[in-house]
């Protein structure tokens, strides 16, 4: 087994601020699709909630922010989303 392979070390080092910012718009795109169609708003507001765990459980952030203060801010961004999962509703039905 290759070293890149153990422990996740692959997926840490590829999944960049950017990479999680575009599986972001791709979880929104699905999820609103599934929404749209079956009429059911719990899609929204479970791809609100997963990608706010995605930002606690990998807190990446711009290159110009420093180490702590980006992991602090990624992480309040993740409650913020996670928020707005559990409250708002979407109106769908």
């Amino acid at each position: 087994m290759t070293n890149r392979l153990l422990a996740g070390d692959y997926m840490r080092n590829k999944f960049t601020f950017k990479a999680q910012l575009f599986w972001g718009v791709i979880i929104a795109i699905v999820s609103c699709t599934l929404s749209f169609t079956l009429q059911k708003s719990f899609f929204m507001n479970a791809a609100w909630i997963i990608y706010g765990l995605m930002w606690i459980f990998h807190p990446v952030y711009p290159e110009g922010f420093d180490d702590k203060r980006g992991r602090q801010l990624a992480r309040v961004a993740g409650i913020i989303c996670i928020a707005i999962g559990l409250i708002v509703k979407f109106g769908i039905g």
